[in-house]
């Protein structure tokens, strides 16, 4: 019994930060969160500050919410009293979690509890003149621990009023059957319908290892209303909490999410969809799989911690162009080669409707912590049952207008691909350093704060997350050494505060890198001056390197046809203050990309021996991405000094107006067998040509022959070598 209350109120607490973490509208819509306190035998409510939604790290956000109705907007307004439709005993089995009400105009939710938590009868609020919709929320607190919902639709208020909630008349399971590919039987059998009345009852779980689903409820024309969350375990004797809900017309969507974990370590990906709410259960199309896999490269450091490889799929779900949540499901594999089926594709382009993934390689150490772990790219099934990967989330879509972030679809142009066209193994390059800077000014502590973090990005929008874990770090204040040691930016930035205000220097290396047999790292320089105005360095977010084909890769057999492609900025975090409610404000936060200037220079792999990298050229039509900054293109033809073994470093140098900087090399950051090899017929030219000269990414270029640098351009429509 004490497993059963300790299960139900884990599962009672997932359902609470559900309901917290309403999305926001584009408008910001913030949930008006309400409590009721007895006092002097009424009701009364006392408001809290909404809080700022996020969910595992991901905002969450809805663009068809309805928003609040603006502060001093005047408008017809009733009282409406809700009253629960529960008598003493009731009342005391069922405890009564929410009342929201709800149009395309306005929406507002309340959760009535009492301030020692336990529910009041109901609540007495004031609501625009209007037609809604009706949600309550009530759970059984003994027995089976039942969860009722209960939407009353298209209540007209128009008066003061008062009306009883019937929140535990619903009747139908919510409910539905997963088969895998071979149309087995996957979701726990966990109702039996009858041919009478109760007309259903809870059957034992069946033979699958664990899994979860999310049940999603959607109103046309308003958006998602909620979310409710099923797991089950196969190695317990629990069920899942089981939700009932009331009859719904067509003007609701019913939306099952789910991921399963077979006992052979296999895992199912599953979206399903239906109009209103039925007595019969979903069921997936077991010939509708597409099969996801993917070779991940472990980290040196993995490679010799013990082989306990774990494959982790993480799983992120998108209706009506709105992120909602993300699930992870764990499997031990060797060779590391993950592989999923998937059953949820994308329901066009300009309208998101699907799963995306991420499939990620960890390696225990000694010691149980995921400490060389690769995070492969984000996922997505579209129409054709190919696969898109993204290269742009849900970090990089925080705009300057208060409460609206870019749509996380489509990605970004240029560094987004097809699955066809990734010719690498996802882990096996030398990573960028993704280094975010928020230094600024804290109102609160009225002092400069250093807050800076790093994330390591592959060239397939991969993240090798153990990258902090083995990297070094050395910092300088005022030219004078400070630190010298393992990592640790993220407990000493704060640590440093104290100081008076004064010019910085952190240099990061990260040698946990081995691409192919060769070893690598990453050196990273940050500069930056307390005393400026402008006390964040420039930062490097993306590189990617394509073929003549377009495909992804980093290996060439000649410079003719290879592009290199990175994004950065400076990035300067700006805050507008907003109303919430009255007499409570929040901050929304952006970041606005200012000048800077980019020097990129290569050398033969571990010769320090740098030259200029000619032709990197500022490409403004794909700017689009607020997170990433500006996108630059260079040709592989400015490559003209061979490498002994083919590889060769990069160097990136970043300054801002105000001279904050940031160094960056990558050893080794892309191989090119050949450089003095050309299928072009080399011309001898000795003099200038009046023609316009192209060079092979398609670029005109400025001055004549004579003045450019040593590489293949194209002349009246020949291959020039020169």
């Amino acid at each position: 019994m004490k497993q059963k209350f300790t299960f139900l109120m884990a599962m009672l607490c997932l359902t609470v930060v559900a309901m917290a973490a309403q999305p926001h509208a584009k408008q910001h819509r913030a949930c008006d969160v309400v409590k009721m306190e007895q006092q002097n035998g009424k009701m009364v409510a006392v408001p809290n500050v909404a809080e700022t939604n996020h969910q595992d790290n991901f905002s969450l956000y809805s663009p068809t919410q309805a928003p609040r109705r603006a502060e001093g907007e005047s408008t017809d307004s009733a009282t409406v009293t809700f009253i629960y439709n529960l008598d003493e005993e009731e009342l005391s089995n069922f405890f009564p979690q929410t009342i929201m009400v709800y149009n395309p105009e306005w929406s507002e939710i309340w959760h009535p509890y009492s301030t020692d938590g336990s529910p009041v009868e109901g609540v007495i609020v004031k609501i625009p003149f209007g037609t809604y919709d009706i949600y309550t929320h009530t759970y059984e607190q003994v027995g089976s621990h039942r969860q009722f919902l209960h939407i009353d639709e298209l209540i007209t208020i128009d008066k003061d009023t008062t009306i009883y909630l019937d929140v535990i008349n619903s009747d139908n399971v919510m409910c539905w059957n997963i088969y895998d590919n071979n149309g087995r039987l996957l979701e726990p059998n966990t109702v039996r319908y009858l041919d009478q009345e109760p007309w259903f009852e809870v059957v034992d779980m069946g033979n699958v290892n664990n899994g979860q689903g999310e049940a999603l409820l959607s109103l046309d024309g308003y958006g998602f209303v909620n979310m409710y969350t099923f797991f089950y375990d196969s190695k317990t004797d629990e069920y899942p909490i089981f939700y009932y809900i009331n009859e719904l017309s067509d003007r609701y969507k019913f939306c099952i999410y789910e991921t399963t974990l077979e006992n052979d370590g296999m895992v199912y990906v599953n979206r399903l969809t239906d109009v209103g709410t039925g007595h019969f259960p979903l069921k997936n199309d077991a010939g509708d799989y597409v099969v996801y896999e993917e070779q991940i490269q472990r980290t040196p450091q993995g490679l010799e911690l013990a082989d306990n490889t774990n494959v982790r799929v993480m799983t992120y779900i998108y209706v009506d162009n709105t992120f909602y949540n993300r699930s992870t499901k764990s499997a031990n594999t060797k060779g590391g080669v993950a592989r999923v089926y998937i059953n949820a594709i994308k329901n066009g382009d300009d309208h998101l409707e699907g799963v995306n993934m991420t499939v990620s390689l960890g390696v225990l150490d000694y010691s149980n912590r995921l400490t060389a772990y690769v995070d492969g790219p984000e996922v997505m099934v579209n129409q054709s049952q190919s696969f898109e990967c993204l290269v742009h989330n849900i970090y990089d879509a925080y705009t300057s207008e208060v409460g609206v972030l870019k749509d996380n679809y489509p990605p970004h142009p240029k560094f987004s691909y097809t699955y066809n066209q990734k010719k690498g193994i996802v882990g096996n390059s030398c990573p960028l350093n993704d280094i975010t800077s928020k230094n600024q000014l804290e109102r609160w502590s009225n002092a400069n704060m250093i807050m800076m973090s790093c994330k390591h990005n592959g060239r397939n929008g991969e993240s090798i997350g153990s990258g902090n874990y083995y990297s070094r770090m050395t910092a300088k204040y005022n030219g004078e050494e400070v630190w010298n040691g393992k990592y640790a930016l993220d407990s000493l930035s704060y640590s440093w505060m104290g100081k008076p205000d004064g010019a910085y220097e952190f240099e990061f290396t990260n040698d946990n890198v081995g691409v192919d047999d060769i070893e690598g790292k990453n050196v990273t320089t940050v500069y930056f001056d307390q005393t400026k105005e402008d006390q964040n360095p420039p930062a490097l977010k993306m590189l990617q390197f394509r073929d003549a084909d377009n495909n992804v890769t980093d290996r060439f057999d000649t410079p003719e046809g290879g592009i290199m492609m990175f994004a950065g900025g400076d990035f300067d975090p700006r805050s507008i203050s907003y109303v919430v409610e009255e007499g409570y404000e929040s901050m929304w936060s952006y970041n606005e990309c200012q000048p800077m200037t980019v020097e990129v220079s290569y050398a033969p792999y571990g010769t320090d021996e740098w030259l200029p990298l000619e032709g990197v050229e500022h490409q403004a039509e794909y700017d689009d991405t607020p997170g990433l900054g500006f996108f630059y293109c260079a040709p592989l033809t400015g490559v003209t000094v061979p490498s002994e073994n083919g590889w060769f470093d990069l160097k990136f140098r970043l300054v801002d107006e105000a001279g904050n900087w940031q160094e960056q090399i990558l050893s080794p950051a892309f191989r090119i067998e050949d450089v003095t090899q050309s299928a072009v017929t080399e011309v001898k030219v000795d003099r200038a040509t009046d023609s316009a000269i192209y060079n092979l990414a398609g670029q005109r270029m400025r001055g004549d022959l004579n003045s450019l640098p040593h590489g293949i351009y194209i002349i009246d429509g020949k291959k020039i070598v020169k």
